[in-house]
């Protein structure tokens, strides 16, 4: 499958590693696995690995995609999603059009080169101010 989804309880996070080619629908049926996923509370947030994708997602499909979350925004509106991927490939690019088209559900969208620095990116959203 070219994407594979896991739910993180203790973490609270949505873990998904995408490889080869994904169509909008794949896309869209993982978000509905991980949104009705019984763990998956608001609050969690998501971390995708995009490296072995075959090639970027395309305008459309991120539009689409961003129309389709805007439906579970009482579980995801709020969240953070860190996307690592091949820095300055197209992805990446891709993935900074989502970070601003995001805005709508609303997330925030932040893509990364490093696997370490976007887990500790998420874990710094549910550390309280000052800690």
């Amino acid at each position: 499958m070219p994407i594979e989804v896991r739910v993180d309880r203790g973490a609270r996070l949505i873990r998904a590693t995408l490889s080869g080619e994904v169509s909008f629908e794949e896309m869209a049926l993982a978000v509905n696995q991980s949104v009705q996923h019984p763990d998956v509370t608001p609050g969690f947030n998501v971390f995708s690995d995009h490296r072995e994708l075959a090639e970027p997602a395309t305008r459309l499909q991120l539009e689409q995609l961003v129309d389709h979350l805007t439906r579970f925004k009482d579980k995801m509106g709020g969240a953070r999603w860190a996307v690592v991927t091949h820095p300055g490939s197209a992805s990446y690019g891709m993935m900074r059009m989502l970070g601003f088209l995001a805005d709508a559900v609303p997330m925030v969208v932040r893509p990364f080169s490093d696997e370490a620095e976007a887990l500790a990116w998420l874990a710094e959203a549910d550390r309280p101010p000052g800690a």
